[in-house]
């Protein structure tokens, strides 16, 4: 028993510097989160719920990440761990990741592009890809429509280079 405490009290501060990391980031995080919830309040009535939704969520999930990234940094810190070569490792590892991850990421920002031009609509009648149908779901990577005769076509956002809308006259 004594050896519990004799650990606890050798290294207290480490302890109670990492449970305020820990505290801060949790505080910083809850915090953001509320800033951005008003932040996008303002404009809720400008867009579409789709979109106010998917970009809300977007946002809140870089924010947490970020938090999480510099609390880890912070607790390594704390540690006595140097963050240099941890840091040189995770650069090379996002670099590796982003180039096998090309089509997803295309897919991503495709899909964004997608939302904020307006280019097509859930319902709109279609042509993508040389597939025509109606939209029935647009997400941040594919695009589902169905045609006439049932068949369903998943589309990569990022295949999509032409889209000929149907359902519209003037944009």
């Amino acid at each position: 028993m004594n050896e519990s405490f004799e650990f606890l009290y050798k290294n207290f501060n480490i302890i109670a510097e990492s449970a305020a990391i820990i505290f801060l980031g949790i505080v910083l995080y809850l915090l953001t989160k509320k800033f951005i919830s008003k932040l996008f309040d303002k404009f809720k009535e400008k867009i579409d719920t789709r979109k106010y939704k998917t970009f809300q969520i977007a946002c809140n999930s870089i924010i947490k990440y970020i938090i999480f990234f510099v609390i880890i940094c912070m607790f390594f810190n704390v540690l006595g761990i140097d963050m240099k070569s941890i840091l040189t490792v995770a650069g090379i590892g996002s670099i590796t990741v982003g180039l096998a991850a090309q089509s997803l990421i295309k897919d991503f920002i495709t899909g964004i592009f997608i939302l904020f031009e307006n280019q097509f609509e859930v319902g709109d009648k279609v042509i993508i890809a040389n597939k025509a149908g109606t939209v029935e779901s647009i997400t941040m990577c594919t695009t589902t429509l169905r045609a006439a005769n049932g068949d369903v076509y998943i589309i990569p956002n990022g295949e999509i280079k032409i889209v000929t809308n149907k359902s519209r006259k003037t944009l």
